[in-house]
């Protein structure tokens, strides 16, 4: 059984799936950008004193906050 863990504590270019999302006011903000479960999750890179977060979700990129990508529960693939 694979362990679910935050999006924030994805290591870079480690591909994900989204397993969850919870918190939510920011998980329908989350939905409406298209990041849903099962969506595939990448974390490109991480500015400099850690916020934003760069991630490609479905072939797309979103720049997310701390907070908003801590929302965001993954399975490694």
């Amino acid at each position: 059984m694979q362990s679910t863990k935050r999006a924030t504590d994805l290591a870079i270019e480690k591909p994900s799936r989204v397993a969850f999302l919870d918190e939510v006011p920011i998980a329908l903000k989350l939905l409406e950008l298209g990041i849903t479960p099962s969506s595939r999750l990448v974390l490109v890179r991480k500015a400099p004193l850690g916020c934003p977060l760069y991630f490609y979700v479905n072939e797309q990129s979103f720049a997310l906050r701390q907070a908003e990508a801590a929302c965001i529960w993954v399975t490694e693939l």
